[in-house]
């Protein structure tokens, strides 16, 4: 399905990635790229091996995003099936960070060579292409695809002070309460404006505590729903769809359990039911299509 797809490079699909943010209204007409990071090669100047092997990587990547995106809408059809899509009020909150670097200049095929200090060469990534993405690997993109990822920014996850670290999509869906349709939004919002979205969408007051004893922090949180120009309605239902859009790990911890399934560790799948709750949500959100 994506063989091929990204045989153009990381640089090219910078430029063709901001390209489309334009022509949907999602950064303003003049937004240019940020300048790449010094230690990220030109894909021109990679050697025929490493855009074989990067390329690979990459459409991987966009395999794992598709399938994501297709099980979401398997969601969406069921819910819709029920006849109540119309009056369910989704947020699909498009990753958890910014697009991830930590597979360094080449990738890697399995995450765990990092931590045993085995450093990975393109030569012995090319001995798994076939198997890439299977459930025999643990692997990172080369960090250039995260670059071209996290575009028109310049930096990645783990750089808290550039918004390629930080800044998510989401994604609000409610017919019966969003007058509009197919429009973006530009305002910043965050993850924990999404409860106080969801008490005043829902016309419930917000707790005053999280625990009989711990007070709410004093940043409060804000509601959305000005910024979504909703409809009073009642009885909605709402759902909040986290989509990790990183490397396509088979072993993240803090993913909902049935996407790790047998491939998760003994002690992972441990903590995992410890975690209250499926969604952990720690990003800024920033782009706001409605649909």
């Amino acid at each position: 399905m994506h063989k091929g797809k990204f045989d153009q490079g990381w640089d090219k699909l910078r430029e063709e990635t901001l390209a489309r943010q334009i022509k949907q209204g999602i950064v303003p007409p003049d937004t240019k790229l940020a300048p790449k990071p010094a230690d990220i090669k030109d894909w021109e100047s990679l050697s025929a091996d490493e855009k074989r092997l990067f390329a690979r990587q990459m459409e991987v990547y966009a395999g794992f995003s598709a399938h994501t995106d297709h099980e979401i809408g398997r969601l969406t059809k069921a819910i819709e099936d029920l006849g109540e899509l119309d009056n369910r009020l989704i947020f699909y909150v498009v990753g958890d960070n910014g697009s991830s670097a930590e597979g360094q200049m080449n990738g890697m095929y399995n995450e765990m060579t990092y931590f045993n200090g085995v450093p990975e060469t393109v030569q012995d990534m090319l001995k798994h292409y076939d198997e890439w993405g299977s459930e025999s690997t643990y692997p990172h993109f080369a960090a250039g695809w995260a670059v071209a990822t996290n575009a028109p920014f310049q930096w990645t996850k783990q750089v808290a002070s550039d918004f390629g670290g930080t800044r998510n999509g989401l994604v609000v869906h409610w017919p019966a309460g969003i007058k509009a349709k197919g429009e973006v939004r530009s305002q910043f919002t965050h993850a924990i404006d999404i409860a106080p979205t969801v008490f005043e969408a829902c016309n419930v007051p917000a707790p005053k505590t999280v625990t009989a004893s711990t007070k709410t922090r004093s940043r409060e949180p804000a509601s959305s729903i000005p910024l979504l120009m909703l409809l009073p309605r009642k009885n909605i239902r709402f759902n909040i769809l986290k989509c990790l859009v990183t490397a396509p790990f088979t072993q993240m911890v803090g993913m909902p359990e049935q996407f790790t399934g047998r491939h998760g560790t003994r002690n992972q799948r441990n903590l995992l039911r410890k975690i209250p709750g499926n969604y952990i949500i720690q990003m800024k959100i920033s782009v706001l299509p409605i649909i």
